[in-house]
């Protein structure tokens, strides 16, 4: 079972969501071609892991042990959901466009900032372990 939601933890990915939406609805900066590892896909990568870490301080703490899985299926989920919204939205804005490759740079990033935190967890229970 989920424990009672702290919505003042919703408060921070809330924001960086209305931020997202707001950076989509501005035209499109020009950048120089790198290929498919383009300034506009590390963009979008960076932009995600901070994405996926908020959703981690907004969701993950809510778990129990017994849920955490789900819970990170959840952020994962949510973080895919809004990044395949996100381009829909961009494809109505005059000079953007839709890619499906922003989205997998968006879902990379958010995975890393999971794995990075599922990393640096391991790390501290080793520690206590330890003390």
């Amino acid at each position: 079972m989920l424990k009672k939601v702290n919505y003042i933890s919703l408060f921070p990915i809330l924001s960086y969501s209305a931020l997202i939406f707001y950076l989509s609805n501005q035209p499109q900066i020009p950048f120089p071609e790198m290929g498919i590892l383009s300034w506009d896909k590390l963009l979008h990568f960076g932009a995600y892991f901070g994405y996926g870490v908020l959703m981690q301080i907004a969701v993950i703490p809510n778990a129990t042990k017994k849920n955490k899985k789900y819970q990170i299926f959840i952020v994962i989920l949510l973080s895919a959901l809004f990044a395949v919204s996100d381009e829909i939205h961009q494809s109505f804005v005059p000079g953007r466009d839709a890619d499906v490759f922003d989205v997998l740079a968006d879902l990379v990033g958010a995975l890393t900032s999971l794995l990075l935190y599922r990393r640096i967890e391991q790390i501290f229970k080793k520690e206590r372990a330890d003390e």
